[in-house]
């Protein structure tokens, strides 16, 4: 029996008003549990591909598969197919988005130019669980065209499909497989990076394999406390230096084998007072090949050990009291650590500066606030280690209501026995007393609540980081405000901008939606999004216009209206960005 139902001279009406007439259509049954049929349509208009209409179909395959197909037909340019397949499994599942389409290139604001050519592009993931304890999988995210997702409108893009997440617009192709139990972690993976960016050149991105990590803990206690044995290894392979693409220089590789130990213990005294005394020691062997001595492409290699370790304790004493119909908590906070001087891995020395360039493959991507504050080593990865002796102190402040309300707020700051010219300039942590890092969050009143964190100078307090955000969620509608400013971004240039988004409903069944991203430093928007939305109990009409200011490679700006039909008895499309 085929759960569909089918329509002739089908008219959908809005307010009694006919929008759509189609002289056939069909969907499934919404009364079947999975059935094959229609999905909601997306149409547009698009100052690139000109009209457009996405039409996606799902065919359930089998009780455990299905595979939604989704033709793009455009007035403009070639049409665009979209296939999603997935399938479940007793151990695992399987999703695999592919695009195709041929056609010429796109610039400006659709301008074609060059050969006519196949362009595609893979979103794939499985994961499996073989055992109880094992987790195996993969990922497969490649693309023709470093701009094909922005030509062609394909959303939920740069999303999380495994352990190691890409960033906007790259993509992560990975195998890995995870054991885990209650007191052991072991993970083995590879994986490579293709850019999208404009400027990005592949071949200076490193091809990881393998990359392990583990740690095992000790079921018993150890002079009363836990111990932890870890060990990791990696291996960073590159085609080409990024520093000067027009000469073709070798790339650096580097291969690092790490392995240590982790103890600590907890006291904690009749009257609160909570000591954790901790020891961390390490080993870390390297071997760097393709080091740029600065004539021509002549390079050199390194083979090293070290040892670096910290002694310290963190140290609290929260107290509280009730104050009317709120628990008042007052917590001060406390860090001391001790660590010989550490050998970092020097790799060349700046030709301005004469200062020393270490090796630094995993902490590029360093912010100082509240999360590393009270870290005994504030870089993320193994190549850079802090040393010296060094005091984090700060203080944590809550108030928490019967009714659930809450605010809470935390100040403090990193002291050190001198300067530190590891750290880079611009982190806040390269004299003797650090920036101050403030954090703090509330909800004063039901469906609303704010946050913010700020990283300020230590001597004059001007603020070199400051990021915040409003979120709202009520009958009325929803939304949120971001804002965030950054003398020095990842790049080394400063950053300003406000994200905004929010559904408002004005009545029971009409409403408006609005979004937009603004540039601060530019004074111009990004992009920005106006819509207006319909619904009822059996349809909802989304009508939204769409401006993107942003230049990207050939890409000039571009303007979109796009209408959306949903019923009741449809699905939502998959590609929705």
């Amino acid at each position: 029996v085929r759960h569909i139902i089918f329509y002739r001279h089908m008219r959908i009406h809005v307010l009694g008003v006919p929008i759509i007439y189609l002289p056939i259509f069909w969907h499934a049954d919404p009364t079947a549990e999975r059935e094959s049929g229609l999905l909601a349509p997306r149409i547009g208009v698009n100052s690139r591909r000109g009209f457009s209409w996405d039409q996606p179909y799902l065919w359930v395959i089998s009780p455990s598969a299905d595979l939604t197909i989704a033709p793009q037909i455009n007035s403009n340019v070639n049409p665009f197919l979209n296939l999603h397949y997935r399938e479940r499994f007793n151990d695992g599942e399987l999703d695999v988005r592919v695009g195709y389409t041929y056609e010429q290139d796109l610039e400006g604001a659709g301008t074609r130019f060059g050969d006519l050519t196949s362009r595609s592009y893979i979103l794939g993931s499985g994961v499996f669980h073989p055992a109880d304890d094992w987790t195996v999988g993969f990922t497969a995210e490649r693309a023709s065209d470093p701009l094909i997702f922005d030509k062609y409108d394909i959303g939920k893009v740069y999303q999380a499909r495994g352990p190691y997440v890409p960033d906007d617009h790259r993509l992560i192709s990975q195998l890995y497989a995870i054991r885990e139990d209650d007191t052991s972690y072991a993970s083995v993976a590879a994986f490579s990076i293709q850019g999208l960016r404009p400027g990005d050149n592949n071949r200076t991105f490193p091809l990881v394999a393998p990359i392990i990590d583990s740690h095992v803990d000790d079921p018993d206690d150890v002079l009363g406390g836990r111990l932890r044995f870890t060990a990791s290894a990696v291996s960073l392979t590159r085609d080409q230096s990024p520093d000067n693409p027009a000469l073709n220089q070798p790339g650096l590789d580097s291969a690092r084998v790490s392995g240590g130990l982790d103890w600590r213990r907890i006291f904690t005294s009749e009257s609160g007072l909570r000591v954790e005394p901790f020891v961390q020691m390490r080993l870390d062997g390297y071997d760097v090949r393709d080091i740029l001595t600065g004539v021509g492409n002549n390079t050199t290699s390194l083979t090293t050990a070290r040892a670096v370790g910290v002694v310290g304790a963190d140290i609290s004493y929260p107290v509280y009291r009730r104050w009317h119909d709120a628990t008042v908590i007052l917590e001060p906070l406390a860090q001391i650590d001790i660590s010989p001087k550490a050998d970092q891995v020097t790799i060349g020395h700046d030709p301005t500066t004469g200062k020393p360039v270490y090796l630094d493959e995993d902490s590029v991507a360093f912010e100082f606030d509240e999360t590393t504050l009270f870290q005994p080593n504030k870089f993320p990865g193994y190549d850079l280690y802090e040393d010296g002796i060094r005091l984090n102190v700060g203080g944590r402040a809550s108030i928490l209501w019967d009714d659930g309300r809450r605010a809470s707020v935390m100040i403090g700051r990193s002291f050190r026995d001198g300067s530190n010219d590891v750290f880079a300039p611009g982190s806040g942590l390269t004299t003797a007393a650090s920036d101050w890092i403030i954090a703090a969050d509330a909800a004063p009143i039901p469906h609303l609540s704010f946050f913010g964190r700020a990283r300020l100078d230590s001597d004059t307090l001007q603020i070199h980081r400051l990021e915040a955000g409003v979120n709202f969620d009520s009958k009325w509608g929803s939304g949120y405000v971001r804002y965030l400013s950054d003398d020095q971004g990842i790049d080394g240039t400063p950053i300003k901008n406000t994200d905004m988004g929010a559904d408002f409903n004005i009545t029971q069944h009409w409403g408006v939606s609005v979004y937009g991203n603004r540039d601060l430093i530019q004074n111009a928007w990004v992009i920005r999004d106006t819509g207006v939305f319909y619904k009822d109990e059996c349809i909802r009409v989304d009508v939204f216009y769409r401006h993107e200011d942003v230049i990207i490679g050939r890409l000039t700006s571009s303007d979109e209206l796009s209408f959306r039909l949903t019923l009741a008895t449809l699905g939502a499309p998959f590609y929705g960005r």
